[in-house]
Order: C-alpha cells, then sequence, then structure tokens
C-alpha cells in the first residue's frame, strides 16, 4: 500500500503500488521517466480539511505517520498529519474516515512532520516556530512543545 497526500486537494489517499508499477513510463521534457496518475487510481480518498461555515477550510496536509498498531486495515488505526495552513495536527481513523484536528499552542507554527516515537507518542517538527511538539494518543489527545 503507498499512502499520499494531495496538499491543495486536502486529501490523503491510498494507491496500489503494484498497480502504479503496471503504468507505462512516459519520458518528461528533462530526460527522466514517469508515470502518470489520475484522481480514479486512487483506491481510498480522505478529506481532512477542517470543516468551517461557509466552506471547509484546507489543511494542506504534508507530513504523516500511523499510529502505534502500525497496520492500515484494523479498527483502531489511524494516520496522524499535519496541518501546515491550519496549524494542526490532525488525526484520521481509517475504518469509518473520522477526523480530528488539534491546535498548537504557538500561532503561525506551521507544523511540517510527524512521526510515531518510542513513547508510542506522535512527535514532530515546526517550520516556522523552530519548535518540536508532541501529541499523546489516546481518547483526548495532548498537544505539547519543546521549546
Amino acid at each position: 500500500r503507498l499512502w499520499v497526500g494531495l496538499e491543495f486537494s486536502g486529501l490523503i489517499c491510498q494507491m496500489d503500488a503494484r498497480e502504479l508499477c503496471r503504468k507505462p513510463e512516459l519520458p518528461g521534457s528533462d530526460g527522466c521517466l514517469y508515470r502518470s496518475i489520475g484522481y480514479d487510481d486512487f483506491k481510498q480518498k480522505f478529506g481532512v480539511n477542517l470543516q468551517a461555515f461557509p466552506r471547509p477550510i484546507a489543511t494542506h496536509p504534508h507530513g504523516f505517520c500511523f499510529d502505534e498498531d502500525k497496520h492500515t486495515d484494523g479498527p483502531t488505526a489511524h494516520i496522524w498529519f499535519t496541518g501546515k495552513l491550519t496549524n494542526t495536527v490532525g488525526r484520521l481513523r481509517l475504518s469509518d474516515g473520522a477526523v480530528e484536528h488539534f491546535e498548537l499552542p504557538t500561532l503561525g507554527a506551521v507544523p511540517i512532520y510527524v512521526e510515531l516515537g518510542c513513547d508510542r507518542n506522535i512527535w514532530g517538527t515546526c517550520l516556522d516556530s523552530n519548535k518540536i511538539f508532541r501529541v499523546t494518543q489516546g481518547e483526548s489527545p495532548l498537544v505539547t512543545e519543546v521549546p
């Protein structure tokens, strides 16, 4: 399974890597070979924008990681992602597509990358605030920053 984030669409999508490898390679103007991917090539698509009135706010999901069980097909499987433009860290439950957003304490921090830590919490870095953050897992995650 291959997971990709489509920042400007506000989507996290799953592809079948084997199917992608079967697509023909096309030469680019730079001499490299590319494979063309269409919207229909995604097996699953999850919208992760913030629901707001009068329309959703694009989070621009950037970095993402899997939660502690590292499986993508169990009832408790989650993908954690950064909301680069909304100053949030999000949690996507794969079983039903439910999305939760958790705000970072520093306004304009621009969270970029997240990873599961050895303590089983989610750790990440922020581009503009130059800080590291931690999100505890569980029913009520707590976001803290490390100066």
